[in-house]
């Protein structure tokens, strides 16, 4: 689902820009420097903040990247245009149904994402599907914690979807999306962890 304007501020601006770039993308790059990428999808890009950290830390081979809301990907195109990344490529998608070939990826990316969709599950078997074996899957999600506190269920357009993080971690099971050593972290607010492809 699109996101409402308070979130749509929330995700795009300045602030959450800084945490991608120098907290989020980080902490998984230290996990993943020995596996290097070369094909990575990020789902729900929004305006394409993380983009240009991916093709930094990793120099892809193939990049794409989608999100469901067309007035932002025309911003990630934008900024892609801006910064010369002729190779990524940019588009319109739903993670319900992912437009790319079965174990195309060596990763995907998905930044509180999955938490917006009613059919989150559908979303995970699609991230699964491709996703190459031993492929990574790093996502970030708040889970029940989060969308309990009062000035979230005021603020947020968080959908009653039954994503608790025992349900998470089960569907994650359920797909062989194991999780990575010590992940995934988590606290009151944000959980990131990476998953890998059985």
């Amino acid at each position: 689902m699109k996101l409402g304007s308070i979130e749509q501020a929330f995700m795009n601006n300045s602030v959450r820009k800084w945490f991608l770039h120098h907290i989020e993308v980080p902490i998984f790059y230290k996990q993943l420097i020995n596996r290097k990428p070369k094909s990575i999808l990020e789902i729900g890009c929004g305006r394409g903040d993380a983009i240009s950290i991916h093709e930094a830390l990793y120099e892809p081979i193939i990049h794409s990247a989608f999100d469901i809301d067309s007035n932002l990907i025309k911003l990630a195109l934008i900024k892609k245009k801006i910064l010369k990344l002729n190779h990524v490529k940019i588009t319109v998608g739903d993670v319900r149904k992912i437009d790319e070939h079965d174990e195309y990826f060596d990763a995907v990316f998905g930044y509180g994402v999955l938490h917006h969709v009613k059919d989150w599950k559908k979303g995970l078997r699609e991230i699964s599907r491709v996703l190459k074996p031993r492929g990574v899957y790093c996502w970030e999600e708040p889970f029940e914690y989060f969308s309990n506190l009062f000035i979230s269920r005021l603020l947020l357009s968080h959908p009653d979807i039954g994503m608790t993080y025992r349900n998470w971690m089960n569907e994650l099971d359920n797909l062989s999306l194991l999780c990575y050593f010590g992940w995934p972290i988590k606290n009151p607010f944000i959980t990131l962890g990476i998953s890998v492809k059985k």
